[in-house]
């Protein structure tokens, strides 16, 4: 298994990144386990392994015996009461975003990271993942309505007490970023050592900012591919049924088929699954640090550690460049 710094720290991970989201909240305790089992077994590493983990992912489910939002993050907290060794192995990350649940000075629905907001969810994380520590706190949009020095002012508490290592961000634009750095260092904080942002061969829209200042500021990128994902496992995995927002996600994904026809028909050539090639190119990217990986079980997590012995070469890479350039590429060829 490769192994990158995180962003300008002195951590190394490992460039595949276990998301958990999909097999904490759906498949039971058993065969979560036994893919987190899997993919420590084969590498997946952060200090050995990286789990990515939100307390507003999961799904409420009789079969993890788990009821509310963070059942992803209750599935890792099972999975590491089980061997407590297991914890020292890992690199643990987890997110904040989402609406707030209702409380003092909270209404309902109140998407802001406040900085008692962000102690008292990182808390609730903590008590879920049954550790006494996480490793990079990921912030999500909603801390665009809170100002930077109340959020480092909160994670710095934090990080003061033990319970948090490093400080991440998920989903923020380039500026975003450069703001919060900014302010990090009129504090002396440490700021952001990680973006997690939407990249994959078909959507390359973080090489025009995100990439660029992440690079700039020393801030490590984790890249994800729900577009790519819901191309191949088609549309109702990218959005439920019935939702207002399908008909949208479907337009989206209409946009992208042609390209994304083009892209399966060179895997085919290759004699490789699309989502193998598709994650072997990510991991070829030099700005990236990790990909996030988001297996439904043990088979598909198998699938996607092929990507690690895929060589994509010059003459692979300037073909999918054809068939789904990045921004540069396509202002080079107007």
């Amino acid at each position: 298994m490769i192994h990158a710094h995180l962003g300008r720290t002195g951590v190394r991970v490992s460039r595949l990144c276990l998301g958990v989201m999909n097999v904490g909240p759906s498949v039971g305790t058993d065969l979560s386990g036994a893919v987190m089992d899997r993919a420590l077994d084969a590498g997946i590493t952060f200090f050995d392994t990286f789990l990515d983990t939100a307390n507003a992912h999961g799904r409420p489910t009789r079969t993890t015996g788990h009821t509310d939002a963070g059942a992803a993050e209750y599935a890792v907290g099972d999975w590491l009461s089980r061997n407590r060794g297991r914890r020292d192995q890992i690199v643990l990350a987890t997110g904040l975003h989402g609406p707030a649940s209702p409380g003092p000075g909270r209404p309902a629905g109140d998407g802001k990271l406040s900085g008692p907001e962000i102690r008292r969810r990182c808390e609730e994380s903590l008590r879920r993942l049954r550790t006494d520590h996480i490793d990079l706190l990921q912030l999500s949009s909603p801390a665009r309505d809170t100002p930077w020095e109340e959020i480092w002012q909160a994670t710095d508490m934090l990080a003061a007490q033990g319970k948090i290592v490093y400080v991440g961000s998920s989903g923020l634009a380039g500026w975003e970023i450069a703001a919060g750095n900014e302010a990090a260092m009129r504090r002396r904080s440490l700021g952001l050592v990680s973006n997690l942002c939407d990249y994959s061969v078909l959507e390359r829209a973080a090489e025009t900012e995100v990439l660029p200042v992440c690079q700039s500021y020393g801030v490590g990128v984790i890249g994800r591919s729900p577009l790519l994902d819901a191309l191949l496992d088609g549309v109702s995995a990218y959005a439920p049924a019935g939702v207002p927002e399908q008909r949208q996600v479907k337009r989206r994904l209409e946009r992208y088929r042609p390209r994304f026809e083009a892209f399966v028909a060179l895997c085919e050539s290759f004699g490789e699954r699309p989502a193998s090639v598709a994650l072997a190119w990510l991991l070829a990217q030099p700005e990236l640090t990790a990909a996030t990986i988001r297996p439904h079980g043990v088979d598909e997590l198998t699938a996607a550690l092929r990507a690690l012995e895929i060589v994509l070469g010059e003459r692979e890479l300037d073909t999918l460049d054809r068939i789904a350039p990045g921004p540069a590429v396509a202002v080079a060829d107007r």
